[in-house]
C-alpha cells in the first residue's frame, strides 16, 4: 500500500461514497441537550479529541483508552452574551475507548462515557413552567454509545501523508437530559488528515466534517446540525528515558439550525502525553471555552491512559516482531535440500560448517533470526507442500518468476523485505529502531558507516562502500564492473534505458535491475534530500494521450521506488509527455532518445 495507486483511488471513492450518504436533519422539537462537547478519539493514534489517520498494524489489533475531564459551567442560559442563568454549572465525565484493527485499511472504535452533572438552576427566567428541564443538585448519566469505523486511504507511514475517513455513529442510550441529546442515532462523518514532519518531532493533524442530527429546541437554544472543524499539533521530545508529547488540539463546532453566539463553540485544548511504557501512555492537560457555545465550558480539565499492547515487540520501538511461526524448527536446519551437507548459502567458506553469521551459538543449526528469514522467503507457508496461491498467479504450481529471479524456489530478499513493510514486522526484533530519518518504518537501526546505502546490520563489508552496478548490490562489498547509475550536475544519470510494456505503463521485468541501482544510489546518498521522476514520450500520437501516459509511467517508476524502500515523501513524479525533446522525432534514433525517465536532484 504504497503510493497514490488504484488501490488508493478505490479506497477513496468508498470513502467519498459514504461521506455523501447522509440523513437528512428532522424538524426542530422540544428536547433534551447535550453538554458533553468533548468525546476522546477513539481509535488508534489520535491527538486528545482528533482521530489520528493511521490504522494500527494488524498483528497487535487492540488498542484501549480511558479518559477523565471535569467541564466548569457547561451549559448556560444567556441573552447577548448577559448570563441569566446556569443550567449544568459543572460535569465530571470518564470515557472509556476501545479499537480493534479490522485489515491493515480498517480500524472499529467503540467508546462509552459516564458522567457527573452538577447544578441547581431555576429555568423559570429564560423558559415557560415544565418546559426546560434543569439539574436538581446533582445526578449521574450514562452517555450516547459511540460506534467510531475508520478507513485508512493513505499512510503517513508510507506515503507521506495521512488519509482516513471516519464515519462516527452515536447510538441514543443516554440516560439523562443533559448527557447525549437526540431521540434519534447521530452521524459524524469526518475526512482526517494526518502529518509527520519527518525528523523535527512535530505532528499536523486535521479533522473536517459534520455531526448531522435532529433539531432540539432548549430556551433560547437550537441544537441540532453543525459543521465541525479540528486543527491538532504536536511536538514529540526524545528525553533520552522516555518521549514526552506536547499537544494542542483547537476544536470548533458551527450550527446549521440557527447560527448565533449559542449555537457556535471553540475551545482549545493542551496536554503534556508522557509515555510511562512502550504500551502505556498517560495525558494531563486542560482547556478554555474561545466561544462559549452550549456544551463549551468556560475551563477544562482532563487526563488520559491508552494502553496498546504489544505482545511482539521485544525491542520497544513500536514495529511489532515477526509472527511466531510454528514451523520455525524446521527451518533451523541448514540442510535444506537433504544432500547431508550444509547448504551453499549458508556455508560461503565450504568448511561444511554453517557460518558464525547464521550460527552465533555454534549449535550446528540456524539462529532464530536466520530461521525467520528463511520461513519468510518460503512459498509455501501452509506446509501442504505446494506454492501458495499469491506465490503461483498463473496456477502451474511454480513460484512465479518475478518474485524468485535467481531461480532458487525461494521468494527474492525484495519480496520479503516488501511483504514484511506491508505486514507491520519488525526486521530487528532484538534491536530498536534508531529513528534517524532513514527507513524508520522497518523497525531496524540504520548506521551505515560507510555511507554506501546497504546498513551496517546487513553489510558484509561495513568499512567498504559498495560499488552500485548491478552485481550483488545489496550486500555491501565493492566488486567489478561499469556503474550505470551516475550522479552528476544536480542529476541522477540512467546509463540504461528504464524499459515499458509499449503503451503501458507497466515496467519490464529488464527494468527492475536499473532501478535497484537507482534505489541504492539514494539510499546511499541522504544528502540528496528530493528527487524529481519526470516521464517523458515521443511526439507519435496525440498531445493528451502521452501526457498521461508520462505520468503514469513516472507514477510507476515512484511506485516501484517506494515499495523497495525510498520514502514516498523524498520523490516527486511528474509527466512532461513530448514537450520537452532532446532529439528530432523526425527520426526512429531521436524518438527513442525522447522516450525517457529523467532524475532531477532538487537542490533546495
Amino acid at each position: 500500500m504504497k503510493g497514490v495507486s488504484l488501490r488508493h483511488a478505490l479506497k477513496f471513492s468508498l470513502l467519498v461514497l459514504v461521506f455523501c450518504s447522509v440523513p437528512r436533519t428532522a424538524a426542530a422539537q422540544t428536547d433534551p441537550i447535550d453538554t458533553q462537547r468533548f468525546r476522546p478519539h477513539a481509535t488508534y493514534d489520535g491527538l486528545l479529541a482528533l482521530e489520528g489517520a493511521q490504522v494500527r498494524f494488524p498483528v497487535d489489533p487492540w488498542s484501549v483508552g480511558f479518559w477523565l475531564n471535569y467541564g466548569y459551567n457547561p451549559l448556560v442560559i444567556a441573552n447577548d452574551g448577559d448570563l441569566i442563568t446556569r443550567v449544568v454549572s459543572g460535569t465530571v465525565a470518564f470515557d472509556a475507548t476501545v479499537a480493534y484493527t479490522v485489515t491493515d485499511w480498517i480500524e472499529l472504535g467503540f467508546g462509552l462515557p459516564l458522567a457527573m452533572l452538577m447544578g441547581e438552576a431555576d429555568t423559570s427566567t429564560a423558559c415557560a413552567p415544565g418546559v426546560c428541564p434543569s439539574v436538581d443538585g446533582s445526578e449521574g448519566a450514562l452517555g450516547d454509545l459511540r460506534f467510531v469505523p475508520k478507513f485508512m486511504a493513505m499512510d503517513d507511514r508510507l506515503d507521506g501523508l495521512g488519509l482516513a475517513l471516519v464515519t462516527e455513529l452515536r447510538v441514543p442510550t443516554h440516560t439523562s437530559d443533559f448527557y447525549g441529546g437526540s431521540t434519534m442515532v447521530v452521524f459524524a462523518p469526518r475526512l482526517v488528515l494526518d502529518h509527520r514532519l519527518e525528523g523535527s518531532g512535530l505532528r499536523l493533524l486535521g479533522n473536517l466534517g459534520a455531526t448531522l442530527r435532529e433539531t432540539t429546541t432548549y430556551a433560547n437554544i437550537k441544537a441540532g446540525s453543525e459543521l465541525d472543524l479540528g486543527l491538532g499539533l504536536a511536538y514529540r521530545l526524545d528525553m533520552g528515558f522516555s518521549p514526552v508529547e506536547f499537544a494542542l488540539d483547537v476544536n470548533s463546532h458551527l450550527g446549521l439550525a440557527e447560527l448565533d453566539k449559542e449555537e457556535f463553540a471553540l475551545e482549545t485544548l493542551g496536554a503534556v502525553q508522557l509515555y510511562a511504557s512502550r504500551d502505556v501512555k498517560l495525558s494531563f492537560g486542560g482547556g478554555v471555552g474561545v466561544v462559549g457555545g452550549y456544551g463549551t465550558p468556560t475551563f477544562r480539565l482532563l487526563g488520559g491512559l491508552t494502553w496498546t499492547p504489544s505482545s511482539r515487540d521485544a525491542d520497544g520501538d513500536g514495529r511489532p516482531d515477526h509472527p511466531e511461526d510454528e514451523r520455525i524448527e524446521e527451518y533451523r536446519n541448514p540442510d535444506q535440500d537433504g544432500d547431508g551437507k550444509v547448504d551453499e548459502e549458508f556455508d560461503h567458506d565450504g568448511d561444511g560448517k554453517v557460518d558464525e553469521g547464521y550460527d552465533e551459538n555454534g549449535d550446528g543449526k540456524l539462529d532464530d533470526d536466520a530461521a525467520r528469514n528463511e520461513a519468510a522467503k518460503d512459498p509455501d507457508k501452509n506446509g501442504d507442500g505446494k506454492v501458495d496461491p499469491q506465490y503461483d498467479k498463473n496456477g502451474d504450481g511454480k513460484l512465479d518468476k518475478e518474485l524468485d529471479e535467481d531461480g532458487d524456489g525461494k521468494l527474492d530478499d525484495d519480496v520479503v523485505l516488501a511483504e514484511a513493510l506491508a505486514s507491520g514486522q519488525d526486521l530487528c526484533p532484538d534491536l530498536p529502531e534508531d529513528f534517524d530519518g532513514i527507513e524508520d518504518d522497518d523497525g531496524c537501526p540504520e548506521g551505515d558507516k560507510d555511507g554506501d546505502g546497504v546498513v551496517d546490520l546487513f553489510d558484509r563489508c561495513p568499512d567498504e562502500a559498495e560499488f552500485i552496478n548491478g552485481f550483488e548490490d545489496d550486500d555491501g562489498c565493492p566488486d567489478e564492473g561499469p556503474a550505470q547509475v551516475v550522479v552528476e550536475n544536480g542529476q541522477i544519470k540512467v546509463l540504461a534505458t528504464i524499459k515499458f510494456k509499449t503503451n503501458s505503463d507497466e515496467l519490464e521485468d529488464e527494468s527492475a535491475v536499473i532501478l535497484d541501482q537507482l534505489v541504492l544510489t539514494i539510499r546511499a546518498r541522504q544528502d540528496i534530500r528530493a528527487v524529481e521522476i519526470g516521464g517523458h514520450t515521443d511526439s507519435t500520437g496525440s498531445h493528451d494521450l502521452n501526457m498521461r501516459l508520462s505520468q503514469l509511467r513516472a507514477n510507476s517508476v515512484k511506485r516501484y521506488m517506494v515499495e523497495h524502500g525510498i520514502q514516498a515523501k523524498r520523490l516527486q513524479a511528474i509527466g512532461y509527455g513530448p514537450d520537452k525533446p532532446i532529439a528530432d522525432n523526425k527520426t526512429d534514433e531521436g524518438r527513442a532518445l525522447n522516450r525517457r525517465v529523467e532524475f532531477i536532484i532538487d537542490q533546495r
